[in-house]
């Protein structure tokens, strides 16, 4: 990086509206937040492509009411929008635990690894769900947890965020 690109401490700029560091940690702790209360279900899993207006999956009146379509290869059970709030979760949930590792490491702060472990012990369930169809298999879970046994579909971005996330946690497993 150019020098004249640096501020006075040597870093790089803030950016507009930011207050360095301070700036950066307010923001990332309003995000969390956010993700906490609105995208994290019961079982500790994000959900994904909820409707932005509800902040809760798609129904089919909403879709019908925007004129939107939903396709899916297959849908094992259930609906294609329970699959649809559930179709990158793994991955979600993977990176949310990786991002609250990441502020342990670099605050020292307990509570964010605490929380983690919420996020790693849903990918876990997914896992021993999937493992009674195969041996090693992760499956999205469609539907949420209680209904990832059901899914057949699978993704290696799904897997590969899955077990960076487990490998980042493993230090501090209890």
């Amino acid at each position: 990086m150019e020098t004249e690109k640096m501020n006075e401490t040597g870093n790089p700029p803030a950016g507009p509206g930011a207050s360095g560091l301070e700036g950066l940690a307010t923001k990332a702790s309003a995000i969390e937040d956010f993700i906490e209360s609105h995208l994290v279900d019961g079982d500790g899993l994000l959900r994904c492509y909820l409707n932005a207006d509800t902040l809760e999956p798609w129904t089919p009146e909403e879709f019908q009411r925007h004129n939107y379509t939903i396709h899916f290869h297959k849908v094992e059970r259930g609906t294609a929008f329970g699959a649809l709030a559930y179709e990158d979760s793994l991955m979600a949930t993977a990176e949310f635990a990786l991002g609250r590792i990441a502020k342990h490491e670099c605050t020292g702060d307990a509570l964010p690894l605490a929380a983690a472990a919420r996020q790693a012990g849903a990918i876990q369930a997914v896992f021993r769900e999937g493992e009674k169809f195969e041996a090693g298999y992760l499956p999205k879970p469609h539907g949420g947890l209680a209904k990832a046994s059901w899914s057949h579909e699978i993704s290696h971005d799904q897997y590969i965020k899955s077990i960076l996330a487990l490998r980042a946690f493993q230090p501090y497993a209890p």
